[in-house]
Parts: structure tokens; sequence; C-alpha cells
């Protein structure tokens, strides 16, 4: 899948600027072309160097080599077919597809982030450990105010008192 995104992104675009010559409706001018340069291929090897951390490599040398020449190859095929003119139809006919799949990606990109982070965010219990009251003093009975362990009903084994309020509610999972 990764090796695909710098021709993905580059039919994406070409199916942006389809879409923007159709609305200031370029694409009925005769000989329109869409002509892709090498900035193109370099914001496309860009795109790939930075989504290269997030691929499960299989072994270290693809890590290394894979990881770097490729981004390297395209910018270089980039640069050596500058200003590649594509008609019209050809490009609406790769860049629409390769747009409606970059954002249906997207899409399930987000929904798989959002639902993980749902999961992080739920309460987890966390059994309470003795130690000084959250918030209050270490040293006993030095009365200090707003220890929280007034009421609380629930006793600290290590000094016999009362531990803080809060110390039963559940904690959510913080990484």
């Amino acid at each position: 899948m990764w090796l695909a995104i710098p021709i993905v992104f580059t039919a994406a675009v070409a199916g942006v600027i389809v879409a923007g010559a159709w609305l200031v409706d370029m694409i009925t001018r005769p000989g329109f072309h869409v002509v892709l340069s090498s900035s193109v291929f370099g914001a496309a090897a860009a795109v790939t160097i930075a989504t290269s951390g997030r691929v499960s490599w299989g072994a270290r040398w693809q890590r290394r080599w894979l990881r770097w020449s490729y981004p390297v190859a395209v910018l270089a095929v980039g640069l050596g077919i500058d200003g590649l003119s594509l008609p019209t139809a050809v490009a609406a006919g790769v860049g629409v597809p390769a747009v409606a799949a970059l954002a249906v990606v997207c899409w399930r990109h987000r929904q798989a982030a959002d639902s993980d982070t749902a999961t992080e965010a739920s309460p987890v219990e966390r059994p309470v450990t003795a130690g000084p009251p959250v918030g209050g003093s270490a040293v006993e009975g030095s009365g200090a105010e707003g220890s929280g362990a007034e009421g609380s009903g629930a006793e600290n084994p290590a000094s016999g008192r009362a531990a803080a309020g809060n110390a039963a509610a559940p904690i959510a999972a913080g990484r």
C-alpha cells in the first residue's frame, strides 16, 4: 500500500486540477491539457517520506534502504518527466477515482483513530494503594487542610486514617 502513495497522490493532483479547471470553465477550451510539473512529484516524494514511519517493515534493510531510496526515485522520475502533459479525459479518468480513493482511506483512518481514542479514554478501575492522600500532606498529624480525607469512609492501612476522598474514583488510562 505504501508503494502506491506517490502514484495515487500524483493522480489525485491531476484530478483536482481537472476539477478546478471544470469549475472555472477551462476544460471547454480546445487543447486544454493537465500539466504535471516536478513540484507535484516532489510533493509526492515528501508525502511518501512522511508516511514511511508508519509502515510495518518486514526487515531492517527495508526500513533503511527502501524507506529513503523509493521517495528519492520518485523525485528523480518527476525531475525527468517535468512538464508531463495529460489529456483532460485521461487526467479525469485517473484523477477523480484517486481523489475518491484518498477520501475513503482518510475517512477509514479517521474512524479507526476515533475508535482507538474512545477505547483509551474509557475509565479503568485501579486498585487503591497506600500512601499520602492526593493533594494533602505526607506528614501525619500536620493538620493540613484540603487533604480530602474527611468523610470518605476508606481507611488507609499504612496510617490508620481515612484515605483521600477521590482515591476510589476511576482513573482514566493515561499514556
